[in-house]
């Protein structure tokens, strides 16, 4: 076993420099994120694993009335104000207002402490009467950031419960 020398005690100024290959993941996790939420499928499926399991509020609603597109001063958008009736709590509880919902037609980009820079919001675009999404919670009750809201298909209300299965059954 080789003998190691310590000739200075000198602390480390990031924690970059302890953990390198941390931080290289880091950045390409990073970058893959923004080149997603810039790309024309924000929200594909296989992240609805992800947000189920870190989710403590998934709501399958359906789209009822829609008001017209509103300007928002910050983020510079346009909102539309929605209502949406519960169709089933999928996990955790209803937390959060229903009717007269703030869905934002671009958000801040969650990288927004580097820039101004502003993404579509995908959520926008599912905005039609009848229309079932699935609502994720997060800290805020209006429907502004990425994949707060997605399209509730078939195949993605299958994922969403059988995640939300698994994680119930996961005894650690």
């Amino acid at each position: 076993m080789p003998f190691i020398r310590i000739w200075s005690i000198a602390g480390c100024r990031v924690a970059n420099q302890i953990l390198p290959e941390a931080e290289q993941d880091r950045l390409r996790i990073e970058a893959a994120m923004k080149s997603r939420l810039r790309s024309s499928d924000q929200c594909p499926a296989r992240i609805l694993a992800r947000r189920a399991k870190h989710s403590d509020d998934i709501l399958l609603v359906e789209v009822k009335k829609i008001g017209n597109e509103c300007p928002n001063e910050y983020p510079p958008t346009r909102i539309r104000a929605v209502d949406f009736e519960l169709v089933r709590v999928l996990k955790g509880k209803l937390d959060r207002p229903l009717k007269n919902v703030a869905v934002y037609r671009e958000m801040n980009a969650p990288w927004w402490r580097e820039s101004d820079e502003l993404v579509h919001n995908s959520a926008y675009d599912l905005l039609r009467p009848g229309q079932r999404l699935l609502l994720f919670s997060d800290s805020s009750t209006n429907i502004d950031s990425p994949c707060e809201a997605m399209a509730a298909s078939d195949t993605a209300i299958s994922k969403v419960t059988e995640e939300i299965r698994k994680t119930a059954n996961y005894r650690p």
